[in-house]
């Protein structure tokens, strides 16, 4: 057991399970704190919060929803093997078809004491990013993804607005404004993913940024109410779309 603590509390994770891609967490870890303990094992999360440095494990799937990693691997309740939760009539677990009812259901339904997890095999992770002067070219290059079989874990889009916010807050500027930026995450640092990755982006009219600005914004992935600074305060909020009909959502 991994024992992390919290104060006068402790969190334990209870079991990774290598051959099985699974970890048994409570509720009160951490997910910063479970990627590391996994990445040291030779795994990671399939999918995890924006907010992974200061959220726990019972917390996002109490709420539900989409993190890094959700193109690949969906959302938290696709990675949710099984809860065990208490309620009036002491512990029980939940598992299979029943798991939709119970993640996000807010603690409504009982007391998270116990999460089993799906992780993945830990690869090296290359992050790419493609700017499109309109939206129109961002849902080309999402369009073209289809059937590609890459190894895509994590894509991100990010209007001239958010690039501009990003950059007021940071130390200095390192995105381009007025543009439509693509943040796409490789789960793999060979050159013929990336190449391909960079022709598509190519066809639809992108053009690729460097690899520093790349490296940053992916290292920038889990502090995105960083932009909270510049003011007015920014209200969190989820919407579902489908990936056809991003670039209208944009425009």
């Amino acid at each position: 057991r991994q024992i992390l603590h919290l104060g006068d509390l402790q969190a334990l994770i209870i079991d990774i399970d290598a051959e099985e891609l699974s970890v048994i967490a409570e509720p009160g870890v951490v997910w910063w704190d479970l990627e590391k303990k996994l990445r040291a094992r030779g795994l990671a999360l399939r999918t995890y919060p924006s907010s992974a440095p200061s959220s726990t494990v019972g917390g996002w799937v109490a709420e539900g929803g989409s993190g890094i990693g959700a193109y690949a691997y969906g959302e938290v309740s696709d990675n949710v093997l099984e809860l065990k939760l208490v309620g009036p009539q002491g512990e029980k677990a939940v598992g299979g078809e029943d798991m939709d009812l119970y993640v996000g259901s807010e603690g409504t339904l009982g007391f998270i004491s116990q999460v089993r997890l799906a992780v993945r095999e830990a690869v090296p992770e290359r992050p790419l990013l493609f700017s499109f002067d309109a939206p129109e070219g961002a849902q080309r290059l999402i369009n073209s993804l289809k059937g590609k079989g890459l190894p895509l874990f994590h894509l991100q889009v990010i209007t001239p607005q958010l690039a501009s916010l990003k950059n007021q807050v940071s130390e200095r500027a390192y995105l381009p404004e007025g543009s439509y930026l693509v943040l796409a995450v490789l789960d793999s640092v060979e050159a013929g993913p990336r190449d391909e990755l960079a022709e598509l982006a190519a066809s639809a009219m992108g053009v690729e940024l460097g690899g520093e600005a790349a490296a940053h914004e992916w290292e920038e992935r889990v502090y995105p109410l960083r932009i909270k600074k510049a003011g007015p305060s920014v209200i969190p909020a989820e919407a579902e779309v489908p990936l056809s009909k991003v670039g209208a959502l944009l425009s």
